[in-house]
């Protein structure tokens, strides 16, 4: 599943990972330690695709995740990875169905879908705070939506940053009781500096130190994959508009034929328009052409002013007075 060689990583002179190898199964949980600072984050950070590598080869599942763009990169996490983090990550003015949905709400059959959420719900627990506020839920209760969220979306890894660093005893064992459950069928991998409770659930306890593992864990051949250069963006508009279609077709009809009419409406209006302008035009020229105005000059005839004849053009917009 996870293919890593001379896995290098550098922050201007610091080296946090140098020559890393690590190869990991399809399934299980393993668990990441180490002290603060050793380039934990950082490591989930390039797994995850939110960080670049500075040199080295890292695949997943046949995917080069070094040979990808940025656009790529999303796209292969929306897919295949699954983040859970220590402070949930959940928009808390929501509730934990809508929270949940989120991750899901391009998927083409919209009763599908919520049948899955539900069963989900209903596996950890949380099916009665389905319409509550995740606001008003507590740290475990939260970090179960924030599991259900990741599951939701059927990842093929888990990477899990410090998932119980904010939970008291209790709540951070049934937390890792759920992951282990999910590492039977998928690959769990668990950030943690809680050393006793990892070696309680993990499989294997992989130490970072001066950049790379203490060992290895198994090893393994894969067939390189090619992944399409498509947008998650592209993929995600694709999908909800696909969704929206299929379960709102009723109100796309509606709207489609209200558009229909007001085009029709606006070209008839405009057809109508041009039609009596254009008859107007017509008959007003016919109408010059059959009764044309002429105006010639006028001789008017002023005794008290001279004794001849004075000849003024016609001006209409003249008023003329002549004296008794």
């Amino acid at each position: 599943m996870i293919y890593i060689k001379n896995l290098s990583k550098q922050y201007e002179h610091v080296k946090v990972l140098e020559n890393l190898d690590l190869e990991l199964p399809q399934t299980g949980i393993y668990a990441v330690s180490g002290k603060s600072g050793v380039g934990k984050s950082t490591f989930f950070n390039i797994l995850s695709g939110l960080d670049s590598m500075s040199s080295g080869t890292v695949y997943i599942d046949g995917y080069a995740l070094h040979k990808m763009t940025q656009n790529e990169l999303d796209a292969f996490r929306s897919d295949y990875i699954a983040l859970i983090f220590q402070d949930y990550a959940l928009l808390d003015n929501l509730t934990v169905y809508e929270n949940v949905w989120l991750s899901s709400m391009y998927e083409a059959d919209e009763k599908e879908t919520k049948k899955k959420i539900e069963d989900l719900l209903i596996s950890l627990k949380l099916i009665h705070y389905k319409d509550k506020q995740v606001l008003y839920l507590s740290g475990g209760e939260k970090q179960k939506v924030a599991i259900a969220r990741a599951l939701i979306k059927n990842p093929k890894i888990i990477l899990a940053d410090e998932p119980t660093g904010s939970l008291d005893k209790e709540n951070a064992h049934q937390i890792m009781d759920i992951l282990k459950k999910i590492s039977k069928e998928k690959l769990v991998i668990v950030i943690s500096h809680n050393d006793e409770l990892i070696k309680h659930y993990a499989d294997k306890v992989l130490t970072l130190k001066n950049g790379n593992f203490n060992e290895n864990v198994e090893k393994s051949e894969f067939v390189e994959k090619s992944i399409k250069s498509k947008s998650v963006a592209f993929r995600f508009i694709k999908r909800f508009t696909q969704s929206s279609i299929r379960s709102k077709r009723l109100q796309f009809i509606f709207l489609a034929l209200v558009l229909a009419f007001s085009m029709v409406s606006l070209g008839l209006s405009i057809l109508i328009n041009r039609s009596v302008d254009n008859y107007v035009t017509h008959n007003y020229e016919r109408l010059i052409h059959a009764y044309p105005i002429e105006i010639s000059q006028t001789t008017l005839y002023v005794p008290e002013l001279s004794h001849q004849k004075v000849e003024y053009p016609y001006r209409p917009d003249y008023l003329y007075a002549i004296p008794d």
